[in-house]
């Protein structure tokens, strides 16, 4: 005899109850989302004196620099040559392939000079 869905011994019971409603597999989907939420990391004073160190190297230099930026779900990177730095707004003035980029400081999670 051919085993399915249907053969003795097999769950036959709760066959009808793999259909899900949108409502369920909306907030399913949110429930998903919500598990991959990142915490934004909380970065000693050292270590933010060594990415503006970095970050006014690379403006001095004219030299390309790559951002890290904080995301609830996913990391995303920044690179360019910095402009300006403005620390009353907050903001960094970035030259990238596709224009210019302002950055808060405050979303900064690593920098690497690219030399």
């Amino acid at each position: 005899m051919k085993l399915n869905k249907l053969a003795p011994g097999h769950n036959i019971m709760w066959e009808s109850s793999r259909m899900m409603l949108p409502e369920h597999k909306q907030r399913l989907v949110e429930h998903q989302k919500e598990n991959l939420k990142k915490e934004k990391p909380i970065l000693d004073e050292q270590l933010t004196e060594t990415f503006m160190s970095s970050i006014y190297r690379a403006m001095k230099h004219k030299s390309r620099i790559r951002f890290q930026l904080f995301d609830l779900y996913k990391d995303q990177f920044v690179e360019g040559q910095v402009q300006s730095v403005d620390l009353v707004s907050r903001q960094i003035k970035l030259l990238t392939q596709v224009g210019t980029k302002s950055i808060n400081l405050d979303e900064i999670t690593d920098v690497v000079l690219q030399g």
